[in-house]
């Protein structure tokens, strides 16, 4: 799972928006429409282009509230930050894997990830005793069904509907 497959997408839109996005096909096949199409598509790229800056804005502040927490660590606060640094790309992780990517033993990396479960900040999710995975919670529940964030289009030209 990488930081890049959240990207977010006009599909999104078009699945929430289904009925009204086939009344607007059926009226430029019928009807020559193209107009209102554009306008509705137009406002179905600016939402999305709103929900991807709320959601680069909140991992923005997410980044910086972990920062602060790992930064009063002691002498392993930078082994930690290195690790969040990681979480961000790879926010799905193992013992192994850390100890590979940050170039630390395995007992370390087992530490570091000890440390940040502490923090409230990595989970395991398998349940198990051997070949456990942790994610990085915070980070991984803002892309589950969040909310989606619809811009303001009063006054614009558009000719907006909801």
């Amino acid at each position: 799972m990488r930081s890049g497959r959240f990207i977010r997408h006009p599909n999104g839109y078009l699945k929430r928006h289904r009925a009204e996005y086939y009344d607007r096909l059926q009226a430029v096949r019928l009807d020559g429409k193209w107009e209102e199409w554009v306008a509705f598509f137009l406002r179905g790229i600016a939402e999305v282009a709103a929900e991807a800056h709320a959601t680069a804005r909140r991992i923005v502040d997410l980044r910086e509230k972990h920062r602060a927490l790992l930064q009063s660590a002691g002498r392993s606060a930078a082994n930690l930050l290195r690790l969040l640094d990681l979480m961000y790309e790879q926010p799905v992780l193992t013992p192994r894997g850390v100890e590979r990517r940050l170039g630390v033993s395995y007992p370390t990396a087992a530490s570091l990830i000890s440390r940040m479960a502490a923090h409230g900040l990595l989970h395991e999710t398998t349940g198990k005793r051997r070949g456990r995975r942790y994610s990085y919670g915070p980070y991984v529940e803002m892309f589950e069904d969040s909310e989606p964030v619809r811009p303001d289009f009063s006054g614009d030209a558009t000719g907006g509907h909801d």
